[in-house]
């Protein structure tokens, strides 16, 4: 039962970013991205709160992908569209960065046994990269990427993003 609310509370507050996204000039793939945001965080506050090993595992199980299907659909897609731009440099550069400490803190939780405090302290590293990196990602990076690309583009970018994440899912 508690999944179910959990589950509800977090799309709750994914639709909350979706709203404060919207309220931005955030348009498509940016809103998309940013409710995903809110839904992740919500369960990652989740997981650091529980010292059920069983309801860590469970939790974990939901995240783990969701966070590495989304780092890599933001890369295939969002990022990728303006790579070749030297005024994005900085951004796609900074997102890999974040990605690849995000990829190693991930790595720390799995090898981490549940019911262990060091599974907390991992846990709780991995929520403050993705914390850090989404607040970088939605005051900066994507108001600025949307300036350039236009809100036609993130539009059309949201269903690219959508199925390179559902096949990123499926694999993993």
């Amino acid at each position: 039962m508690s999944s179910i609310i959990e589950d509800t509370v977090a799309v709750a507050l994914g639709n909350l970013g979706r709203v404060r996204a919207k309220f931005n000039g955030l348009e498509g793939v940016f809103i998309l991205v940013i409710q995903e945001h809110a839904q992740v965080a919500t369960l990652l506050a989740r997981a650091e709160m529980s010292t059920d090993p069983e309801k860590r595992a469970e939790l974990w199980a939901k995240i783990r992908p969701e966070l590495l299907a989304h780092e890599s659909a933001e890369a295939q897609t969002i990022y990728r569209d303006v790579e070749a731009r030297p005024e994005f440099a900085d951004l796609e550069r900074h997102h890999e960065e974040e990605a690849e400490k995000l990829r190693g803190v991930i790595q720390n939780v799995d090898s981490a046994a549940f019911a262990s405090s060091q599974w907390e302290g991992c846990i709780n590293q991995v929520h403050e990269a993705v914390a850090r990196n989404a607040r970088r990602e939605e005051e900066d990076y994507f108001p600025r990427i949307q300036a350039f690309i236009g809100a036609g583009r993130a539009e059309e970018l949201e269903q690219q993003y959508s199925q390179v994440k559902q096949a990123l899912l499926l694999s993993l």
